[in-house]
């Protein structure tokens, strides 16, 4: 069965098929007590559990399962849950930020079907007109930063009208920079401000979608160590 998107957000209160859907996954990740009927309600007991989840795996401990929460719960997520996942009615992002974190998960939770780019494929995503939930299956760092902005309709982070063109000194190039990220914004990484080798979606919580290999896009921790290649060294808001 194909990698389901996330649906909707959901917190203490919420009801539907996706609760029933986490229930299981938090209960084989060991969050859930073993033989704990499950439900379609979001109730205290499955609050407690998410924030057990989220506290463990280092993430904004707020008890809504996010996209940043579902990212990391899905590995736990069985067949059964699949299908409930996908019987439930997707909620539309709202906003033009909400729509590039958005489409930046779709990535991540396609990674495996996505290489990293290849020759003549650069900018598929945006060559092809793809839209989430359909996705690229070729893309690099930039160009898969690129593809988040426009299918969500956001202006060309590279400045040049969504022409296939563009890379990372293009999109330093425009934009604004700032101190504190925003989801949606873009994160730029190197040995130092003024060299950038690579470049991230910031998705809310401390936490970037990054496509840098043939793994596919992959969720870290905004200032991952990436070793000799250097670290964070800018963040750029395109959305004002």
């Amino acid at each position: 069965m194909p990698t389901p998107a996330l649906p909707r957000e959901i917190k203490l209160g919420a009801k539907g098929r996706d609760v029933r859907a986490y229930q299981r996954a938090l209960r084989e990740a060991g969050y859930r007590p073993k033989g704990t009927k499950t439900t379609n309600v979001f109730d205290a007991q499955m609050d407690a559990e998410v924030r057990a989840f989220q506290q463990a795996k280092g993430l904004l401990v707020d008890g809504e399962i996010g996209g940043n929460t579902f990212g990391q719960l899905l590995r736990y997520v069985d067949a059964w849950g699949k299908r409930l996942l996908a019987a439930v009615k997707p909620a539309t992002p709202s906003s033009i930020r909400q729509k590039i974190v958005a489409s930046a998960f779709v990535g991540y939770q396609n990674r495996h079907s996505i290489r990293y780019t290849q020759a003549g494929k650069r900018m598929q995503g945006v060559r092809e007109g793809i839209r989430p939930p359909r996705f690229p299956e070729f893309e690099d760092c930039s160009s898969f930063a690129t593809w988040c902005y426009w299918a969500a309709g956001g202006p060309d982070p590279n400045g040049l009208n969504y022409n296939g063109q563009g890379y990372t000194g293009t999109q330093i190039a425009t934009g604004i920079e700032c101190r504190n990220p925003r989801p949606g914004d873009l994160v730029f990484y190197g040995p130092s401000h003024s060299s950038i080798n690579h470049v991230a979606v910031y998705v809310g919580n401390g936490n970037v979608v990054s496509h840098g290999h043939e793994s596919g896009p992959s969720l870290y921790p905004m200032d991952y160590s990436r070793g000799s290649r250097g670290g964070r060294q800018q963040v750029r808001n395109y959305l004002g």
